[in-house]
């Protein structure tokens, strides 16, 4: 921290630019991005993704409502098996 305070104003200038440069670095291809969308409109291979990408999505939350539906199914299979095993184990017990 004190090699800070000796340094002259011409190495601050210098070390402050330095991370300016940096900053505006690490921005730029945001800001690129956003403008080269603007002026040139989107890519038509990052259209191709997104479509492909959306499909695969929808795709997959078809496949999860559908094996939820069919556990939903096999449950409900089970439960009602089990009922009807107990009634049947019940109704000898009931008459004899």
């Amino acid at each position: 921290m004190a090699d800070l305070l000796l340094l002259t104003g011409t190495e601050l200038f210098l070390v402050a630019l330095t991370c300016g440069l940096c900053v505006v670095g690490l921005l730029l291809p945001g800001f690129g991005n956003q403008i080269g969308k603007a002026v040139l409109g989107e890519d038509p291979e990052v259209v191709t993704w997104r479509q492909a990408w959306a499909a695969r999505r929808s795709l997959r939350r078809k496949q999860r409502v559908t094996r939820r539906a069919e556990r939903k199914a096999r449950r409900l299979a089970r439960r009602q098996a089990k009922l009807e095993q107990r009634q049947r184990r019940q109704s000898p017990n009931a008459s004899g």
